[in-house]
């Protein structure tokens, strides 16, 4: 047997190091690609429960509503662009032949503060319809006559954060003082507050990264930074975030999410996973077996309201949601289901003001008795099951629903494929030329 010298011993080592590079570069690319394949089907599946639960939630006027409530213009509003950040037109929901658009159309002269025009707005321009335009009322003039000299819109930072976000879903140039004046507003720790009186909370910061760069302002801001900076600290060891130091809840979580989507960052990635996981996997931890998410890991309230908050969350769809060209133009069936609800409507606003959505004054008024008359239920209600018999037609759009998200999610199945092949290939090729190289020595 031939002796070992330490020069062709180094020369076989440089050959293995030189023939690993590639297949291992190749098999590093695969089992990311692999990963990210599975998350995203994870959220695809996660996405088209979340819309068929929606669906059972839609009432006969097309609005939307919470268990054992009269149908809401927010709710519905910000149902809207979560039908529109999963791909889907709104205007296909249709119950009765009504359509949410429709019943917002309707309602929007009823809308009086700068918070209803901004929602609306929002939903409306992530439908595709004109909010200069829209049941009678230019939405677009309505918040821009909220504008102070100094640049402030309205009273709160959280009034100003939507109007700007609104004002680009119209695609309306916003003021470079409105900025200006949002940026100024940031606390020492880098977060935002609800007011400008309020300690940072992750629910504001999360919409005021929004806001800042639907307004123009570049991820590599100072400004944006610090506000990741803020939450990162923020994050729970769950993966999740929490409205001033209590339990993770999903709402603060979504704001967040969408926050870092609009920075740049990817929640769902290893960079945010904690002892526990990532924000995106709280998210899915929390959905139910109906499709709704949770509030948080010990309450289950506002069903509705958490759903539409969660999907373009889990999309990582930050606002404004901008409509795509080519939307899933999947009909969703029409139906009567029973008499309305006679409830009186709870008022359920999507402000970052705390982890149920309300507003400031409305958060006063919310009581444990309305608590468990929205979380399940009340004969009242319309909790039209999937399982209902007369209600048949759900359970097809709910197959149209998940074979359309499983459709955008096998995209990109043949190329995986490939790269599993390529991957196992260069394994192959890497311990063909050890052992030759190996051999050649002997």
């Amino acid at each position: 047997m031939m002796r070992w010298s330490s020069s062709r011993t180094a020369l076989v080592l440089v050959r293995a190091a030189v023939s690993m590079i590639i297949p291992v570069l190749v098999f590093l690319s695969v089992i990311s690609r692999f990963n990210r394949a599975c998350a995203q089907n994870a959220i695809g599946q996660s996405v088209a429960k979340a819309l068929m639960y929606l669906k059972t939630r839609q009432q006969d006027d097309g609005g939307f509503a919470e268990p054992g409530s009269q149908s809401s213009e927010k709710l519905t509003a910000w149902a809207v662009c979560a039908i529109s950040a999963a791909g889907f037109d709104p205007k296909n929901f249709l119950t009765n032949e009504i359509s949410p658009i429709d019943y917002l159309s309707k309602r929007a002269k009823s809308a009086s503060r700068l918070t209803d025009f901004s929602v609306l707005c929002l939903a409306v321009s992530a439908a595709g319809e004109n909010p200069k335009s829209f049941g009678g009322v230019n939405l677009v003039s309505k918040i821009k006559s909220n504008l102070n000299p100094d640049g402030h819109i309205g009273s709160m930072i959280n009034d100003h954060t939507w109007a700007l976000i609104a004002l680009a879903a119209a695609g309306e140039p916003v003021p470079k003082t409105a900025v200006e004046w949002l940026a100024a507003r940031q606390n020492i720790d880098g977060g935002f507050g609800y007011s400008e009186q309020s300690g940072s909370d992750p629910d504001d910061t999360g919409a005021v990264i929004q806001a800042l760069v639907a307004s123009g302002m570049e991820k590599s801001d100072q400004v944006i930074k610090r506000a990741v900076m803020y939450l990162r600290f923020c994050q729970a060891e769950d993966g999740g975030f929490s409205w001033q130091g209590e339990a993770s809840n999903v709402a603060s979580t979504a704001w967040a999410v969408q926050g870092l989507a609009a920075s740049g960052e990817d929640p769902g990635s290893e960079s945010w996973r904690s002892s526990e996981g990532t924000p995106i996997e709280y998210l899915l931890s929390m959905q139910e077996e109906d499709g709704h998410y949770r509030h948080s890991q010990n309450l289950d309230s506002y069903p509705c309201w958490m759903t539409v908050q969660v999907i373009p969350a889990l999309l990582k769809r930050p606002f404004p949601i901008v409509r795509p060209e080519h939307q899933n133009d999947i009909p969703a069936p029409s139906y009567s289901a029973g008499a309305n609800a006679q409830d009186e409507e709870e008022e359920i606003y999507g402000s970052s003001a705390d982890e149920e959505g309300f507003t400031e004054d409305e958060q006063e008024d919310v009581t444990v008795e309305e608590e468990s008359s929205i979380s399940g239920d009340s004969s009242r209600s319309r909790d039209r099951s999937p399982q209902d018999s007369s209600n048949g037609k759900l359970a097809t759009a709910g197959s149209e629903f998940q074979e359309a998200v499983a459709a955008r999610e096998k995209k990109g199945s043949f190329e995986l494929f490939l790269a599993l092949c390529l991957g196992y290939g260069g394994l192959m090729l890497f311990a063909y030329l050890v052992i030759s190289a190996l051999y050649a020595q002997w």
